[in-house]
């Protein structure tokens, strides 16, 4: 009975919600309090705040008074107060009642019936536009409908065959077997699944419930194992018997995810949805978030931007953790083994920061209006998030395994000698470079040593293509040649939402897909405003080994007296200039090192009306959001 809760206290907070609501107060606090576990993880969930206790029993004497018509009525509504007031006094109250956050696998198995439903309408559309160009008639029989899944399978199963018979679909073509020419039902069905696009796909989690049919045939118990890449399962066996050349090493071989958490380390609005949005139709598994789940931004990016791994910190569950700490602490403490450190200009990181915080949204923006009524808090937010940025940078530039550790005094904050591996990724460079900047992400999550001349797996190279819509043939994939063309891809559209930039009508022509300094082209910040801002930044500067300073912007490119930013990302092949911080041993002959996430100080003050003060700031000008600011027109 034990297990059965903590699973569900895990994984199935929506459901375990429902449940208990068929108790009142007495009787679900005597259920929860005869164990120990229930009480400390379950029990508190349901708690009523005090101010809210007293906020009613304040209604009900209101209330109540109004009706007073006679003595007796009098006594009985001072009686029923008195007793309101007592039970207000008592230290902690329950109500059991369904939560209104669903839990991971609930939003899992909506935002995979929704894909299916616009797989089925995708593929009527191609069926119907083939039936036109020949000159056929609709078939109305329905034993003759073609479903584009199998049948008799849950959500769930049916994203980890799809992904299995995918992997085992590339390895049977590498080997040189046409697999559309078997005999086999489950081959002949392959090449058109998949040709779908991606973003019908199914995703998963990186390890099966224990009460799914899949974790008894993939044997997923083990410790340390890839839970992601196991043998596979029953109804995929049938494909080795057509291919008997294929040897048990081709069964092991890579591609493999590498165990632990790698994390995700941003600044606020420096393009973090648009790398998850992307790992996740590289590797078919969802991402996870530190952010708690019940927060209003956190439930549009689950419900409407179908990153459902918000709040989900656990590895068995997701291998990537988007995390904002130190910038803000996240509500649960983890381990990483690995940190992508994605980097964005502090301009138009800043000023979408802005507009996050006046709408309380992902996608809209604020009008001029407001700029120009909130001039001065714009320009006060602006100098204390600038410091803020290089803050941020500073703390996993000298916390992770970089050779700056050497010649600055570091915070350790991991256990081992030199910190996780760290990646660098400028945002810059993904819109530009998508493919390019995939393939170091991807490798960095694959290989054991970033650094070495291991290519990556040329599966892994034809999913990516995929996932940005290039044409991609699995014969080309197989070739061990890294070099990446730079083909143009709109990430506009490659995204949970499109950015802001699409929606402004002053939108510069020339940069409408990137449009890199796009807050500076606005004059978003004065001369002096720039001037005080760098100011900050180089206030905060870092040592080379050698003594040499490593100001932060000029390291990024993003310096605009003395580096022309934005223009400077209008040449072609702009090269980075941050390799030198990278260790030449880097992963090689080292003891696995794991950084402790959310443990520490946060970088603004306690009083800091910058960070989440800015929402009662917001609701102070707004009546509490009853009357939001003015919004740009899209």
């Amino acid at each position: 009975m034990t297990c059965h809760f903590i699973n569900y206290l895990d994984g199935h907070r929506y459901v375990l919600s429902v449940i208990l609501s068929f108790l009142n107060e007495v009787d679900g606090t005597c259920l929860l309090i005869t164990n120990t576990t229930w009480y400390k993880r379950i029990l508190p969930i349901f708690e009523i705040p005090p101010d809210l206790l007293n906020v009613q029993a304040g209604d009900v004497g209101s209330c109540t008074h109004q009706n007073m018509n006679n003595d007796k009525d009098q006594n009985k509504d001072d009686a029923f107060i008195h007793h309101v007031s007592k039970l207000s006094r008592r230290k902690v109250r329950h109500r059991f009642i369904p939560m209104p956050i669903q839990c991971p696998w609930v939003l899992l198995d909506r935002l995979n019936c929704i894909r299916l439903k616009r797989r089925m309408q995708y593929l009527n559309r191609i069926g119907m536009q083939q039936r036109q160009t020949r000159n056929m008639q609709p078939s109305h029989g329905r034993g003759q409908m073609l479903l584009p899944y199998p049948v008799n399978m849950t959500t769930e199963e049916l994203a980890w065959y799809e992904w299995t018979r995918d992997r085992w679909y590339f390895l049977l073509v590498q080997h040189g077997r046409d697999a559309q020419s078997s005999s086999s039902s489950s081959l002949s069905e392959l090449p058109a699944l998949r040709t779908l696009p991606t973003k019908y796909e199914l995703v998963r989690y990186r390890l099966p419930p224990i009460s799914s049919s899949i974790a008894a045939t993939t044997a997923a118990a083990e410790n340390g194992c890839n839970y992601d890449f196991k043998s596979p399962p029953e109804y995929v066996n049938t494909l080795l018997l057509h291919h008997p050349s294929i040897t048990s090493q081709t069964i092991s071989m890579p591609p493999k995810i590498l165990p632990g958490v790698t994390l995700l380390a941003s600044y606020p609005r420096s393009g973090n949805t648009l790398l998850r949005t992307l790992l996740e139709k590289v590797t078919g598994i969802v991402t996870g978030s530190d952010t708690r789940p019940d927060r209003t931004l956190s439930k549009a990016l689950s419900t409407v931007h179908s990153l459902v791994g918000e709040g989900i910190t656990s590895h068995s569950k997701v291998c990537v953790i988007k995390t904002h700490f130190p910038e803000r602490r996240g509500y649960m403490m983890y381990n990483a083994k690995r940190v992508i450190l994605l980097v964005r200009n502090p301009f138009d990181a800043i000023d979408s920061y802005w507009n996050m915080c006046c709408t309380n949204t992902h996608t809209e923006s604020v009008s001029e209006d407001v700029y120009e009524r909130y001039r001065d808090k714009f320009r006060a937010l602006a100098l204390n998030e600038m410091g803020t940025w290089a803050d941020f940078l500073r703390y996993w530039l000298l916390n992770c395994d970089t050779t700056l550790r050497q010649s600055n005094d570091a915070c350790d904050n991991h256990s081992g000698s030199g910190g996780p591996c760290i990646l660098l990724v400028r945002f810059e460079d993904l819109v530009q470079n998508t493919e390019k900047v995939m393939q170091e992400v991807i490798r960095f999550m694959t290989v054991e040593c970033p650094l070495n001349d291991t290519p990556l797996h040329p599966f892994w190279r034809w999913r990516i293509r995929r996932a940005l819509n290039l044409e991609c043939h699995l014969d080309a994939s197989n070739t061990k040649d890294n070099r990446v063309n730079n083909v143009s891809v709109d990430t506009t559209k490659l995204g949970s939402y499109e950015p802001r930039s699409m929606n402004d009508e002053d939108s510069c022509s020339k940069r409408k897909q990137s449009s890199f300094g796009k807050s500076l082209l606005k004059k978003r910040y004065s001369a002096q405003d720039l001037c005080n801002m760098q100011d900050t930044v180089e206030k905060k500067v870092l040592y080379q080994s050698s003594g040499q300073r490593v100001n932060l912007l000029q390291l990024f490119g993003y310096d605009v007296f003395l580096q022309g930013f934005p223009r400077n990302f209008d040449e072609p092949n702009m090269e980075d200039s941050w390799s030198f911080i990278y260790p030449t041993e880097m992963g090689k002959n080292k003891v696995s090192s794991t950084i402790r996430v959310n443990q520490g100080q946060e970088l603004r003050p306690a009083g800091s009306p910058y960070g989440r003060a800015m929402t009662r700031w917001r609701k102070s000008q707004t009546c509490d959001d009853t009357k939001p600011f003015e919004r740009k027109s899209k």
